[in-house]
């Protein structure tokens, strides 16, 4: 069995690994990278031949974990993608509006080469991809092939989220991985906690805040409910950059419960303006067993859990426009989350530059996004190639995560009443991934083996031991895709050579054929690299 960490081995989304088991290959996600930082590759060269998949498995239906299948299928996937009949849901109008997103922004004026990083595919090709999936239910065990077998665990992360365990046969012997996804945080206002899990002897693990704790101080309720107050008082709006799947579903759900309570001059017009996210208000209506006992108790007396008086789902774009100039006290929430893309900027354009207003963020948000360049206070914004004075309150929601903070992952993995013997720590900043590593080293006592993968090393393993293999260098793909303009100059000036950056970058091993080594002299006298 080998193992191939193809995605968020450099942050935290991206995600994709590739298991290679019995003749099969089996990637579990196949996720977007997401933020100006790491946007670039999402284009870069598969380490593997998307042809030769045979299947995915897909533990949720966040786009940093689906959103390059349909690319995948382009690409020549015909493989099968398993995954919760919920995930399934989602998929169905998350990735058809990925790939809206995408075609619109072929016409935007940006560089080719920025252009080819961010637009992989269109609707068609997502539409496509949706007939590749397959449902199956939790808790159940399937056979894949002969010797390789899944269950799908509820973990509690989002609508129809799941750990995927695989149970694999080689040489008489029988090997359990855990890939974890994304491990929901608890108590959430509408999902049940993840269920825990008795043993693994191979862990694949999340570390998103494997370097934090969540502020839990004041209740993510508590929090809204000052905000509004401080905001109307102010004659002000309050904007939420919220995920359309998910996280807005549950601020809605926040709200609600504070309009039960609160003064009536604080109950402002609420605001959903997101066609996906107004979408997903239906799937969610459509998978009432998958949320949590209090959800299921209001909708066992036909209450509406996503509904009130106040509430306004904006569809259209004229409406949308018109919200963000309407001078008066309101509530909006609108995607995307990291205020990347989506009816949000508009929103912020109009109102970033009034002192009046509350712009709070209820997630994480990624480095190199407006949202992270927000939070950072700087005091002109730039948004849509304006610059804007940025004069609103910023206020993140603290305690309000869909992932399990760094106590959260220490004691998901100490629950274990058989514990692994080797864990992988992946899809984080080298940080959060470094912290976790000492921490649950600590934990584990030096009975496991922590390891944090590297994207181009295959990890093979024999006997609960890892044997890491160097790739072949591929000259043709370490030209075209993994050195930029800025780094040939800088090696030409420095004159290192191709074979310490291949080195450097991969520790793998330069081909010295004639034919290679015709083309990097060639490279060499062009002055790319000094030999």
């Amino acid at each position: 069995m080998k193992l191939l960490f193809e995605g968020a081995t450099e942050t935290v989304t991206g995600s994709c690994t590739l298991v290679k088991a019995n003749d099969k290959n089996i990637l579990i996600d196949c996720g977007l990278y997401e933020g100006n930082a790491v946007e670039h590759l999402n284009s870069r060269n598969f380490n593997f031949n998307p042809k030769d998949i045979d299947y995915i498995l897909l533990t949720h239906a966040h786009i940093d974990h689906s959103g390059r299948i349909p690319y995948l299928v382009k690409k020549g996937f015909r493989g099968k993608v398993i995954c919760t009949k919920p995930t399934k849901d989602l998929c169905d109008i998350m990735l058809p509006d990925s790939g809206y997103i995408q075609q619109k922004m072929k016409k935007w004026d940006m560089p080719i080469k920025k252009k080819n990083d961010i637009v992989l595919y269109d609707m068609e090709d997502a539409y496509k991809s949706l007939t590749f999936f397959e449902y199956v239910d939790y808790n159940k065990e399937i056979e894949l092939e002969k010797d390789i077998k899944i269950k799908m665990i509820n973990s509690g992360h989002m609508l129809g989220s799941a750990f995927i365990e695989m149970y694999i046969s080689e040489n008489g012997k029988e090997t359990k991985i855990v890939f974890t996804g994304d491990i929901g945080n608890q108590n959430n206002n509408m999902l049940p906690n993840y269920e825990k899990l008795e043993s693994a002897d191979i862990v694949v693990i999340e570390a998103t805040y494997g370097d934090r704790l969540h502020d839990e101080t004041i209740s993510v309720e508590e929090q809204i409910k000052q905000a509004i107050i401080d905001t109307v008082k102010q004659n002000g709006k309050l904007l939420i950059p919220a995920f359309a799947v998910g996280r807005t579903q549950e601020i809605v759900k926040y709200i609600k419960n504070i309009y039960e309570s609160i003064d009536e001059e604080y109950k402002v017009p609420v605001y959903v303006d997101s066609p996906l996210a107004i979408k997903a208000f239906d799937k969610f209506m459509q998978n009432t067993e998958h949320l949590n006992e209090e959800i299921k108790r209001i909708y066992e007396v036909k209450e509406e859990f996503l509904s009130f008086k106040e509430l306004k789902l904006v569809s259209e774009l004229d409406e949308s426009m018109y919200l963000s100039t309407k001078d008066e006290s309101m509530i909006i929430i609108a995607a995307s989350g990291m205020a990347d893309f989506g009816r949000v900027k508009q929103h912020l354009m109009n109102n970033i530059s009034d002192e009046r207003n509350t712009i709070m963020f209820s997630g994480y948000v990624a480095e190199g996004t407006l949202g992270r360049e927000i939070k950072k206070g700087k005091r002109n914004i730039k948004i849509g190639g304006e610059k804007y004075k940025q004069r609103a309150k910023i206020k993140t929601l603290q305690g309000m995560s869909g992932h399990v903070d760094m106590q959260g992952l220490i004691d998901f993995i100490r629950n274990f009443s058989k514990k692994p013997k080797q864990i992988y720590i992946n899809h984080g900043n080298g940080e959060a991934k470094e912290n976790l590593q000492k921490e649950l080293s600590k934990v584990l006592c030096k009975e496991a083996e922590v390891i944090i993968p590297k994207r181009d090393i295959i990890y093979e393993i024999k006997n609960i031991f890892t044997t890491r293999i160097k790739p072949k260098f591929d000259l043709e793909e370490f030209y075209s895709q993994r050195l930029s303009a800025q780094e040939k100059i800088l090696f030409s000036i420095y004159g290192e050579g191709i074979e310490n950056y291949a080195h450097f970058q991969s520790n793998s091993e330069v081909p010295n054929d004639e034919q290679s080594k015709k083309k990097i002299g060639i490279l060499n006298k062009l002055g790319y690299w000094a030999g």
